[in-house]
């Protein structure tokens, strides 16, 4: 056994010595023939915090409620807010809803703005309908005070579906989450519609949701401003605009607005563990920025595992660990496979230059 030992050792040094003189190809192949010879496996896994979180940014309407899984660990509560109602296009065939999905944290917070049926507009505006979410918290309660509250939101969409009847169902719908969280204020159909970010749906009964993204690294940060915490453009940047085929017809849509945020601070009750992986958090948000949640008619358990997957394969690509699996064969006569990874013989550094 020492002498396969020995010559696996070997085998491994020159090999090392001749890298220069393969294909990458060739190398990693004859690495990966060495690691499986010495019960060697190279593979990375999602941490139960950074797939919590992969699963919450996918899905905030039922998904976990997450925490960010970054440094450091930290005890914070963990809660989800939501906006829900009845939007309708208005008389001149158009309708909308925007959100600041950072204002669902405080319940006397203007957060999700629509159309009003009565009124003109051929854009969004703030002052027509505006909603309030079903937060505990209210203005007053979030601040820098130790008396008060802080939070930093960890995902977030908005969703509709129309509702009205079938035979005068018809129109196109706009899904866009500004990549700058520029706000979607004035900004018309067309202008919204030549965006590369958006996504165009036809009206039908399918939910169609739009997903929120960072865009500042501030955004991770715990904010103790419940209405637009960074600046005025920062607000009212995701939603949908709808334009119907016949302003005759007043279409109207079903709509749901939720917000999965991390709250921190001295008086908040019910906090939990949550437990830091940088690693696992750097795999979601590399993801989410090189993919992304385009906006989508798909059911939120779809977007979990669509997101999981992905977040599995860059990982595996781009962030991939060592693990060791010996297995003593009777030819080994109680040979300690682990004790020679883990004293000086170390073999481990040699393969790795192969990878």
């Amino acid at each position: 056994m020492e002498g396969g030992i020995q010559r696996n050792a070997g085998e491994i040094m020159n090999n090392k010595q001749n890298n220069s003189n393969k294909p990458k190809s060739e190398q990693r192949k004859q690495a990966q023939k060495l690691s499986k010879s010495l019960g060697i496996t190279r593979s990375f896994h999602l941490s139960d915090c950074a797939l919590s979180y992969a699963r919450c940014v996918a899905n905030p309407v039922d998904g976990p409620l997450s925490c960010l899984p970054s440094f450091p660990s930290l005890i914070t509560r963990k809660m989800r807010n939501f906006v829900r109602g009845v939007m309708h296009t208005n008389g001149a065939g158009f309708g909308f809803l925007i959100c600041d999905p950072n204002g669902l944290i405080a319940n006397d917070v203007d957060s999700v703005y629509s159309a009003n049926q009565a009124g003109g507009a051929t854009s969004p505006q703030l002052n027509e309908v505006a909603y309030q979410s079903n937060s505990e918290y209210t203005n007053a309660q979030i601040g820098p005070a130790a008396t008060q509250a802080q939070y930093r939101l960890i995902a977030a969409c908005a969703r509709i579906r129309y509702v009205g009847p079938e035979l005068t169902r018809g129109g196109q719908v706009l899904g866009f989450c500004d990549p700058d969280h520029g706000t979607l204020v004035n900004k018309g159909y067309s202008t919204i519609d030549a965006e590369m970010e958006s996504r165009k749906f036809e009206v039908n009964r399918k939910w169609k949701t739009v997903y929120y993204r960072p865009a500042v690294n501030a955004e991770f940060d715990f904010q103790t401003v419940a209405y637009r915490p960074f600046t005025s453009a920062y607000a009212d940047y995701m939603g949908f605009l709808v334009r119907s085929t016949d302003i005759l017809n007043i279409l109207s849509f079903e709509f749901e607005v939720y917000s999965v945020f991390e709250v921190n601070g001295r008086t908040v009750r019910g906090r939990t563990p949550s437990i830091s992986d940088p690693s696992g958090f750097a795999a979601v948000q590399s993801t989410l920025t090189l993919q992304g949640l385009a906006p989508n008619e798909k059911t939120p358990d779809e977007s979990e595992k669509s997101l999981v997957v992905s977040t599995n394969t860059y990982a595996d690509k781009h962030l991939t660990s060592t693990t060791t699996k010996p297995t003593p064969t009777k030819e080994s006569h109680g040979f300690d496979w682990m004790g020679l990874l883990n004293t000086g013989v170390s073999l481990l550094p040699s393969l790795l230059s192969f990878l």
